[in-house]
C-alpha cells in the first residue's frame, strides 16, 4: 500500500523470489566488489551484485501498476512494465555506527530498497517530499526485525536517507535503480 500517494510503496516480495534475491546478495557481499560510491554520502560496505531476472520482471510490474513518471501523464506514451528494467543493483551491508546520508538517485527513474536481514530498531528509513501547500514534509519510516522479505519502492529523485545504525546486528538491504529502456537507450 502506498504510504504517501506515488511517493513510497512498501509491499512483501514472493517468497521463492526473496530467496532468490538474498543468494544474489550474498553473492555480492562475498565477491565484495565495491560500487565506488561517494564516501559523503555512505559510510557503510556496498557492493555490486548480478540482478536476479525474475524479480527485475516482479518489481517492473508493480511500479507499472502504481506509480505515474514513465506514463502518459509525464509525456512517455506506450511505456509499461517491459520497458521497466533494473539499470544498477547493489548490496548493503550496515553496522553499529554506519548511516547513509540525505541523497536522491541520479540518471534513473525509480529506485528500490529490498531489506535481506533486518533487527528490532533498526535504522531508520527517512524522506522528504512536497506537500499540497508547498512546504517540504520529512516523513520517517521505521525498520524493524518484520521488514525483511519487504521491498519499499519510490521515485528516484526523492531524497531520502538512513539515520545511523545503533544496535549490534548487522543489516543486509539491497537497492537498485530502475530505468525505462525504449529503442536501445535508457530514458531518465
Amino acid at each position: 500500500m502506498f504510504l504517501v500517494e506515488q511517493t513510497l510503496f512498501v509491499t512483501s516480495i514472493p517468497e521463492y523470489l526473496f530467496e532468490q534475491l538474498e543468494e544474489f546478495a550474498n553473492e555480492g557481499l562475498k565477491l565484495a566488489e565495491k560500487t565506488g560510491d561517494d564516501s559523503e554520502v555512505s559510510t557503510r560496505e556496498e557492493y555490486n551484485m548480478k540482478t536476479p531476472r525474475q524479480f527485475e520482471e516482479w518489481i517492473a510490474q508493480i511500479i507499472d501498476l502504481h506509480f505515474h513518471k514513465h506514463k502518459g501523464q509525464n509525456g512517455f506514451y506506450g511505456l509499461d512494465d517491459k520497458h521497466l528494467k533494473v539499470s544498477s543493483i547493489w548490496v548493503n551491508r550496515m553496522l553499529k555506527g554506519d548511516q547513509h546520508n540525505p541523497h536522491t538517485h541520479k540518471n534513473c527513474m525509480y529506485a528500490f530498497v529490498a531489506y535481506i536481514k533486518t533487527s528490532e530498531n533498526d535504522a531508520g528509513f527517512c524522506y522528504f517530499h512536497p506537500t499540497v501547500d508547498g512546504r517540504i514534509a520529512v516523513r520517517s519510516l521505521p525498520i524493524t526485525q518484520f521488514s525483511a522479505g519487504h521491498v519499499m519502492i519510490f521515485p528516484a529523485d526523492m531524497p531520502h536517507t538512513v539515520y545511523q545504525k545503533v544496535t549490534d546486528d548487522e543489516r543486509i538491504s539491497v537497492s537498485g535503480n530502475i530505468c525505462c529502456y525504449v529503442d536501445g537507450g535508457y530514458v531518465d
